[in-house]
């Protein structure tokens, strides 16, 4: 199964150059016009990346992301913009934005952002799923220990995990 990228970009002919590309290097492609219908296609279909242009009809690229961290927390997002200053890039990674990349790169450079984009967000995915695995297989379930004693001996043994001092 191939990872599904979501183009949302308002220019006439840069997204289908861009879907091209990415479907010949084997990724499944969408594209939308406007925030509005990026937003749609995000809760249509499942999305692994989204490419979106920061300058957009109806919603801003920036409203654009803040509504995808809602609807989709996780989902890795790279701003595309022909307009590149740095408090707008600020914006887009306190929303969440992954990368940033301005307008006029050539598609290696795009090929190399998506690949490092997924791989990374991968690597997230996997760790919560590890982390997750962790903390079912490990409690005190198994331990055998009912006294008074032994329950403030796992309090402090859960308190001490739970911390983040190494």
């Amino acid at each position: 199964m191939s990872l599904a990228i979501l183009i949302v970009d308002d220019e006439p002919h840069l997204p289908h150059q861009f879907a091209r590309y990415l479907r010949k290097h084997g990724y499944e492609v969408y594209t939308a016009a406007d925030g509005e219908a990026g937003l749609r296609e995000v809760q249509k279909y499942t999305i692994d990346l989204v490419l979106l242009d920061l300058r957009l009809p109806k919603l801003s690229g920036l409203e654009v992301l803040a509504q995808i961290r809602k609807l989709e927390p996780e989902l890795p997002v790279v701003m595309l913009t022909a307009y590149g200053d740095v408090q707008t890039a600020v914006a887009a990674m306190k929303l969440g934005a992954s990368d940033y990349l301005l307008k006029g790169f050539d598609l290696e450079e795009l090929l190399l952002v998506v690949k490092r984009t997924l791989e990374t967000s991968a690597m997230w995915r996997e760790l919560r799923q590890l982390r997750h695995e962790r903390s079912d297989n490990y409690h005190f379930n198994y331990v055998v220990g009912q006294s008074e004693r032994m329950r403030q001996v796992f309090d402090l043994v859960a308190r001490v995990a739970r911390s983040d001092t190494a």
